[in-house]
């Protein structure tokens, strides 16, 4: 497992040789993969689609990182006991098909990148927009106001310097890591900012990777 998780009462800790082996693993090239579109349609055929590329020969391909959290700390596109599934996404209607029937299609994308001999990670988007058709508030946004910053976004976006914002990621991603078989979890700060209140950053700037402990 690529990811561990530090309180923040934490004393040092001893890593593995594995551990470390995994780090510093050699990866010619690594596929950052947003699979959403055509959920719902056969498994197969939609698994024949995904992998049609990786499975041609000499793509010296070595690990694939599914950027498929949708909303990522707001709604869940897997079996979650912490975040609430969405309809408010193109996907919604396909992935719910699945869902209805059984298909965890994380589960599955893990092993399928398993028997190809391919290392995976989960692309963890830390505040990631709600959905782009919807005009419902996301649920916990609702329920918890105090956690955004109210900025271009119209819901707000999570605000880090709050301590249960924080516990929120930690929750997910040990969720994900206890469910799944990931090699590891890529934190996307990227998408979206801010997440720090603007103008105390650099007072607050070390409270978002001192939630995590990750393959750096």
């Amino acid at each position: 497992m690529g990811v561990f998780f530090l309180p923040q009462e934490s004393g040092d800790i001893q890593l593995s040789k594995e551990h470390h082996e995994a780090v510093n693993r050699r990866r010619r090239i690594v596929v950052q993969y947003d699979a959403h579109d055509h959920l719902g349609i056969d498994l197969k055929q939609w698994l024949d689609y995904r992998f049609s590329y990786v499975d041609e020969p000499g793509t010296q391909i070595d690990a694939l990182w599914w950027d498929i959290c949708g909303a990522g700390s707001c709604t869940a596109t897997y079996p979650s006991k912490i975040l609430e599934f969405s309809d408010s996404f193109h996907f919604s209607a396909g992935l719910k098909k699945w869902l209805d029937q059984g298909i965890d299609w994380v589960h599955v994308l893990v092993d399928e990148s398993r028997k190809r001999g391919l290392e995976v990670f989960w692309h963890h988007r830390v505040s990631e927009v709600d959905g782009h058709n919807t005009k419902e508030l996301s649920p916990m946004k609702k329920a918890h106001p105090d956690w955004v910053i109210r900025t271009w976004y119209w819901q707000g976006l999570w605000n880090y310097a709050v301590p249960e914002v924080r516990q929120l990621q930690v929750d997910i991603l040990r969720e994900l890591a206890e469910n799944y078989e990931f090699d590891g979890i890529q934190l996307d700060f990227a998408r979206h900012i801010p997440c720090l209140p603007p103008g105390r950053q650099w007072d607050c700037g070390s409270m978002p990777q001192n939630s995590f402990g990750w393959c750096d």
